[in-house]
């Protein structure tokens, strides 16, 4: 028998008598070769698109045997690459260096170095075309700098700058020497880093003081100090009025990285001096130092938009009153509208950090907006000062995410600031180690809310506290209490702290004057304080706050002090014995009681009572755990 692939054909029989067979499997053969010669034709068609193709397959797809660990496939291992290298570049890990050239020499934090590197060459090709356009004028074709006085010569470049850019080279000597100068309108001014400018030894003193640099009813000013030194020598000066940038009624002014200092004034004075506009408009501030001025760093006493970023005010001394940042409006029609200060640090001067004395606005006044957001007052007199608040003035000033450290006196302190006027909040700030001096005026606390003797207004509040902390971290603290509202005369009204916190404090978290009124403690985490033995319920100490019996080894009378509204106490038994809660003789606990002066008492432990003082001078239950019964 012969086998093939479609027939079985005899091998003994002769071919004439398999022809017919033959025949067939010839036809079958040919079938076969024809359907082999179309697939053949289609897989070439297939292999020459795949060649071609971008997205043949997907990277994720590609098995990956590589020495990227980790990754299983080709898309894997790209990413992975792709990772390290962005890392190298923000991180440094390629380079140490590449991390720290992320970061300009005005001290300007990018991204990552491709950023900074994108911007600076924007910023150099606008210089390159301004040069080629012949919009620069250069200093040192007008002065030299060689310790010299060149007043004229640099006023005259100053002069020839408008509508163009002053590049403020480098000085040839120790320094330049120059009088009182003007900038005009229509100015940017660019120093080359290293430049230092310094005032003449003879400005003219008093009430019509020189200063260094004078701009009045000008718009349009642009200054990049490049960290430039603008100075006088103070030590030859015995007012108080010269400054070394002093605006008045001037719009739109941008000045950073500068630093001024050593003044016979302020470092930078914000006002309306001799100008015909009653305030300055739109003035920016950014990366800039303020140090060892005399009056204040800075002053600013009619603004309308300020903002100040990143900017230092340290060691302000000489004559009163030597804050870092004193706002001080003049008249009632001065404003400060829109004023804010963001990561600004103030250092060791001699009185306040941060300061709003707001005694010449009244009910007349534009509605004060002032925002501290990020600021930082170390080692300073006090740290964020508000005081001399008027009755019925409008506004908020308002403290975000600040701290006072080391102060000698308090963190945040509000002086004669009226109930209806304008507005304190402070937002999760926080006090650290306040109360250096320990000093009894001001009542050893990081938070205070007081009174003075001075422009006072017919009482004192209106003030809230969200989320701020009192912090002692010495050994021996100093910090006796950490939020204290205690007034000589004046009655507070309106004032609340909700979930502030006191740590390590030596005497009470909260403090409060018994003539207060509606000033509430609203915490989630209570302060619990135990009384073993018979006495007071303060509301100076325990506004807010829980009593218990805890320790106690026998029944104990504790009497509230007289009810001011919206105070809220919390008694709770912690002890099998009675614990008895009466309010003054001529007061009433509702409605549980059947008159004045009787109380309620409970020895079941857990149970629990909290009062709150209404408006008539009486004490209603506002919560109630287990059982209390009346007691004479």
């Amino acid at each position: 028998m012969m086998t093939n692939r479609y027939l079985n054909l005899d091998g003994t029989r002769p071919i004439r008598e398999n022809w017919d067979e033959l025949n067939d499997g010839f036809d079958n053969v040919q079938v076969e070769i024809d359907a082999a010669v179309t697939e053949s034709e289609r897989i070439d068609t297939d292999l020459t698109g795949h060649k071609g193709s971008t997205a043949a397959h997907a990277a994720e797809h590609i098995t990956y045997a590589g020495s990227v660990a980790g990754a299983a496939n080709i898309g894997a291992a790209v990413d992975s690459v792709q990772e390290q290298l962005n890392t190298a570049v923000v991180s440094g890990d390629s380079s140490p260096a590449a991390d720290q050239a992320r970061v300009s020499s005005t001290g300007t934090t990018y991204g990552t170095l491709k950023d900074r590197l994108d911007t600076e060459r924007s910023e150099l090709a606008a210089q390159l075309a301004d040069i080629t356009n012949n919009a620069y004028v250069y200093m040192s074709n007008y002065a030299d700098g060689d310790n010299i006085e060149e007043t004229a010569s640099i006023q005259q470049a100053l002069n020839d700058a408008v509508g163009r850019t002053l590049y403020w080279n480098k000085q040839k000597g120790s320094n330049y020497l120059t009088g009182q100068l003007t900038l005009p309108s229509n100015i940017k001014i660019i120093f080359e880093p290293g430049t230092k400018v310094k005032a003449v030894d003879t400005l003219t003193q008093g009430l019509n003081a020189q200063v260094l640099f004078l701009s009045t009813d000008t718009s349009n000013i642009f200054i990049d100090g490049n960290m430039a030194e603008l100075y006088m020598n103070k030590s030859v000066y015995t007012t108080e009025w010269n400054h070394v940038i002093k605006l008045n009624g001037c719009t739109n002014v941008e000045i950073k990285n500068i630093v001024a200092k050593d003044s016979g004034g302020d470092g930078l004075y914000v006002g309306n001096v001799g100008c015909t506009k009653s305030y300055c408009e739109n003035i920016r501030l950014v990366n800039c130092i303020f140090d060892n001025n005399r009056r204040n760093n800075l002053s600013l006493i009619s603004v309308d938009s300020f903002y100040a970023e990143n900017c230092t005010f340290s060691n302000a001394s000489g004559t009163s009153p030597q804050c870092g940042v004193d706002l001080e409006p003049n008249f009632a029609t001065d404003r400060l509208k829109n004023v804010r200060f963001k990561n600004c640090r103030s250092i060791n001067n001699v009185k306040d950090g941060f300061r709003a004395l707001l005694w010449a606005q009244d009910s007349t006044s534009e509605f004060i907006d002032v925002l501290f957001e990020g600021c930082r007052s170390l080692g300073d007199n006090i740290g964020f000062f508000v005081t001399n608040v008027k009755d019925n003035t409008k506004g908020i000033v308002k403290f975000k995410d600040c701290i006072g450290e080391l102060n000698e006196y308090n963190a945040f302190n509000l002086t004669n600031c009226s109930a209806t006027g304008v507005r304190i909040e402070s937002e999760g700030c926080t006090g650290v180690d306040s109360n250096v001096s320990n000093n009894s005026t001001f009542k050893y606390c990081s938070f205070l809310i007081t009174d003075g003797p001075t422009n006072a207004p017919s009482s004192i509040g209106n003030a809230k506290f969200t989320n701020c902390k009192s912090i002692d971290r010495r050994a021996i603290p100093m910090v006796s209490k950490g939020f204290a509202i205690n007034p000589s005369t004046l009655t507070p009204y309106d004032i609340d702290f909700n979930n502030c916190e006191s740590i390590n404090h030596y005497s009470y978290p909260f403090d409060f004057s018994n003539t207060a009124i509606r000033c509430r403690v609203v915490n989630d985490r209570k302060y619990t304080f135990a009384k073993t033995a018979t006495g007071t319920a303060s509301q100076l100490q325990h506004n807010g706050q829980v009593i218990t019996n805890e320790g106690a080894t026998t029944s104990i009378r504790l009497t509230l002090t007289a009810a001011k509204e919206d105070t809220e106490i919390t008694f709770k038994v912690r002890a099998a014995f009675d614990l008895k809660v009466y309010p003054i003789p001529t007061e009433q606990l509702l409605v549980l009681t059947n008159g004045v002066g009787k109380g309620l008492s409970s020895n079941q432990i857990g149970a629990s009572i909290t009062f709150r003082a209404t408006k008539y001078s009486s004490w209603e239950i506002i919560n109630m755990i287990g059982t209390w019964v009346e007691v004479v």
